[in-house]
């Protein structure tokens, strides 16, 4: 009863309240459950990658993306940022996708959201997953939706240095 995000707070409640800001109001849409760490919430995503399969992500990101990726025996591909906001270029990861490739994970950073019509389109194009990593922009919106609500998963982190972290632990 502490209070702290890091010792599980009431997460039902927080479940739902996420939820709701981030437009997956049901248990049964594709939002991830809340862990504390991005890199678990990622390894509970990528239970739909196996040996062999290629991910199209982003270098600039913490390492966690990557090794993600990597522990389920899939194979990072990185694909440029947009230099203007760095988050990942959809036009350079739809170069990047061979017959291997399973997923993209775009990375929304510093509270902005990846290209997320584009990256969507080449997923549709391709018959790819979407994985976001929305750990650093929690509550960002893009065309009114928010991130981690636009592409098949979304993986949301509460580890006290990210953005609710704010008041510390």
């Amino acid at each position: 009863e502490s209070g702290l995000l890091a010792r599980q707070l009431r997460l039902r409640a927080l479940d739902a309240l996420v939820r709701s800001i981030h437009g997956r109001r049901r248990v049964g849409e594709p939002l991830l459950p809340l862990a504390p760490r991005r890199c678990e919430a990622l390894l509970l995503a990528k239970t739909l990658l196996g040996r062999g399969d290629e991910v199209v992500t982003t270098p600039f990101t913490f390492f966690a993306t990557a090794g993600a990726i990597h522990n389920v025996g899939a194979r990072p591909v990185f694909a440029d940022i947009d230099p203007d906001t760095f988050n990942v270029d959809a036009e350079h990861v739809a170069s990047l996708v061979t017959p291997q490739t399973k997923a993209i994970i775009p990375v929304h950073l510093f509270g902005q959201c990846a290209d997320m019509h584009a990256i969507n389109r080449v997923a549709r194009q391709y018959g790819l997953y979407v994985i976001e990593d929305a750990c650093q922009a929690i509550g960002a919106e893009l065309g009114g939706q928010r991130a981690g609500s636009m592409g098949h998963i979304g993986t949301l982190s509460f580890y006290p240095t990210k953005n609710p972290g704010g008041f510390g632990d």
